[in-house]
């Protein structure tokens, strides 16, 4: 049980990272990515990651 649902989790993960929408832009020779859309847990994930 505890294994099924481990995966799921890690299945809700992925699929929240691939959700992620950025657009990348350049200003004085420097590029960024900027964040335009996400879920709630893409948006928790890049919090812990300090991204």
């Amino acid at each position: 049980m505890k294994k099924a649902q481990g995966k799921a989790f890690l299945e809700e993960i992925r699929e929240a990272l691939s959700l992620l929408n950025f657009a990348e832009v350049e200003i004085e020779n420097q590029q960024f990515l900027i964040k335009i859309k996400g879920t709630e847990l893409s948006n928790k994930i890049l919090k812990l990651l300090k991204i």
